[in-house]
C-alpha cells in the first residue's frame, strides 16, 4: 500500500502534463505492461508495439482516471484491452503467403 501512496503525487502531476512524473510511472511499471501484453498476444515482437500503444493510451486517458490508487489496475486493464484488440486485427488480416517470381 505504501508503494501506491507513494505513486500518488505521481499519477495527480502526470495529469497536469508532467512528462516526468509519467516516465517514473512508465519506467515503474513497463514490465508489468510488457509481460501482460505478450501473456494475451504471445508474440515477442509485436509485444513493444503495443505496450508503447498502451503507455499512450494511459497519457492521454488519465485525465479521466478517477481514483489514482487503481492506476495500475487501470494500466493493466488497458494492456488487456489493447493486447486482444491486436490479437482480433491479426485474426482478421488474410494470411500471406511467399510467392516465387
Amino acid at each position: 500500500m505504501e508503494e501506491i501512496d507513494a505513486e500518488v503525487p505521481w499519477i495527480e502531476s502526470a495529469r497536469g502534463g508532467d512528462e516526468i512524473a509519467f516516465g517514473r510511472l512508465v519506467e515503474r511499471y513497463k514490465d508489468v505492461v510488457f509481460a501482460t501484453v505478450v501473456a494475451v498476444t504471445r508474440d515477442l515482437d509485436a509485444a513493444q508495439d503495443v505496450a508503447q500503444e498502451v503507455f499512450l493510451r494511459a497519457w492521454f486517458g488519465l485525465p479521466r482516471l478517477e481514483d489514482p490508487t487503481s492506476f495500475a489496475a487501470w494500466l493493466r486493464t488497458i494492456a488487456r484491452n489493447r493486447s486482444r484488440t491486436w490479437l482480433e486485427r491479426r485474426q482478421r488480416q488474410p494470411v500471406q503467403e511467399s510467392i516465387e517470381v
